[in-house]
């Protein structure tokens, strides 16, 4: 998922990636790109019981990957 492509249609990140953090089947990861450090997305994931760890790759974007709930 790209967040940068949501907040251009007008839309926020997180549902997109709530939708998607439900559907996780056991080891399956979600990948998240974006221009700025998704920090109220990650926080409300992790509320959610989803674990993460984001990096900051080549050109300052960002790579945020989550996991299950019970991963």
């Amino acid at each position: 998922m790209v967040a940068d492509e949501c907040l251009n249609r007008g839309e926020h990140p997180l549902n997109e990636a709530l939708k998607l953090a439900a559907s996780l089947a056991p080891g399956e990861l979600i990948k998240i790109t974006s221009s700025f450090a998704p920090v109220p997305l990650t926080d409300a994931l992790k509320k959610r019981g989803y674990r993460s760890a984001t990096h900051c790759g080549e050109e300052g974007r960002f790579e945020t990957y989550f996991c299950g709930k019970n991963d």
